[in-house]
């Protein structure tokens, strides 16, 4: 994405400043293997581009783990990913072998354990990350005394829930059952 539309996107008001990334891997093996058009170096300049010109922006994502033959390495490089970038919600999920697909030959296919091990360890890391986020977030926000704008989405046993404009999920409280 090129810099001056990242600068044309932060321009417009009614943009919500989130994006959901398809990342599926932090390191660029396994993006290699998957056969992706991007390497971690790309995302990474697209992140920092956009938090440069949109500073309240929150970015998402999907990650497997247990692609195979995803290293331990390749692993770590994707939990160290994701403490740099601070995404505010992975999707976590093992990789779930279909037949018929290209993946389903490939050599060095993970033991369902591991692959449950990488990603309840990066759902632990994501957990904490995102409670860190929350907390900062909350504080600013009540400090500013601001009103905030949310899309209200469900309404249940009269709680509001929703999300504003860069996906922090919003609970409001209603006399509507």
């Amino acid at each position: 994405m090129k810099s001056e539309t990242v600068s044309r996107m932060a321009a417009l008001k009614l943009l919500a400043h989130h994006f959901h990334l398809s990342l599926q891997s932090g390191a660029d093996a396994v993006l290699r293997g998957m056969k992706r058009k991007y390497n971690m170096t790309q995302v990474r300049a697209i992140m920092a581009d956009i938090r440069d010109k949109m500073p309240d922006v929150q970015f998402t994502t999907d990650i497997m783990t247990g692609f195979p033959g995803e290293t331990e390495e390749d692993f770590l490089q994707t939990m160290e990913f994701a403490r740099e970038a601070r995404l505010l919600h992975i999707h976590v999920f093992p990789y779930s072998r279909r037949k018929n697909t290209p993946a389903d030959k490939y050599p060095q296919q993970l033991e369902n354990a591991e692959k449950n091990r990488r990603a309840n360890a990066l759902i632990a890391l994501q957990n904490e990350i995102e409670e860190n986020i929350y907390k900062e977030q909350a504080a600013c926000l009540i400090n500013s005394g601001n009103a905030v704008s949310f899309l209200a989405e469900t309404c249940r046993d009269g709680v509001i829930t929703g999300h504003t404009d860069n996906f922090f999920e919003v609970r409001v409280y209603s006399d509507v059952p």
